[in-house]
């Protein structure tokens, strides 16, 4: 973190944590000072009320020091170690994006965690995962201190990007792009998982449409999702909101 910082930062993690400890008030101390919690999800971690109470102490400290949001961020890193359900995850964590570090074999269902996948392309994606949330660190950390800061100029991102959620072929690709968008200060949509309702999908899908200022759709050689209540996948969906909120469309893979 000294590296993109500039400066250390102090990290805080118990390392006597066990089923039997007892929630201290060490503990509490330590989340109420903290900017920002980690959250490393599993369905060990749905069911503990342990990481529960974390959760909710670190949620209520923050909304008495400033607020649990960062502009359209919250102080909140989401890390998904293996698949849960959406529905067992505590709704403030659902309502965030989360970087996963597995991946499901296609054509099957077997999940692989990137750590323990000894082939070279499962390492290569678990140290650009890794960097991933080293880089949403330091850009809260830098929001946490200009909020804090009595400065009154703060330069605002370049463009609100919407960059589609694509295909399982190219997601790999639209990692790459996303994080190309994100070095160059620009913010990148859509910041939170989108619903899998079809009615819902699509109303997120035009709401984050009408923040950006560009669309960015990248078409590969799989269909994608298709949502509930849909007949269309998410890629053809978003594609052709897009559509319908621009009269510019550009040829090819992307569509502005």
């Amino acid at each position: 973190m000294r590296a993109y910082l500039g400066r250390a930062a102090a990290i805080w993690r118990d390392p006597k944590l066990g089923g039997s400890d007892i929630f201290s008030d060490e503990i509490a101390i330590q989340l109420r000072g903290s900017g920002l919690l980690v959250s490393v999800i599993s369905p060990s971690y749905l069911r503990s009320d342990w990481c529960s109470r974390e959760l909710q102490t670190f949620v209520e400290a923050a909304q008495q020091s400033g607020g649990i949001d960062i502009g359209h961020k919250k102080r909140l890193i989401k890390v998904i170690k293996t698949p849960v359900l959406r529905g067992e995850v505590p709704q403030i964590l659902d309502s965030i994006l989360g970087h996963e570090f597995f991946h499901v074999e296609w054509g099957t269902d077997s999940v692989r965690e990137f750590h323990l996948d000894p082939s070279p392309e499962a390492r290569r994606a678990y140290w650009a995962k890794l960097d991933d949330v080293a880089q949403e660190i330091r850009v809260l950390i830098d929001s946490i201190l200009r909020r804090g800061s009595t400065a009154t100029h703060h330069q605002a991102p370049p463009a609100t990007v919407y960059l589609a959620i694509t295909s399982s072929d190219l997601q790999n690709e639209r990692d790459i792009l996303r994080r190309e968008l994100q070095d160059r200060g620009h913010t990148v949509l859509p910041d939170h998982p989108l619903p899998w309702s079809g009615d819902r999908f699509v109303e997120s899908v035009i709401s984050d449409l009408h923040r950006s200022h560009l669309s960015i759709h990248m078409l590969g050689a799989r269909y994608g999702i298709v949502p509930e209540g849909e007949q269309r996948s998410i890629v053809e969906l978003q594609s052709d909101l897009a559509t319908e909120q621009t009269s510019v469309v550009l040829p090819g893979c992307l569509r502005a």
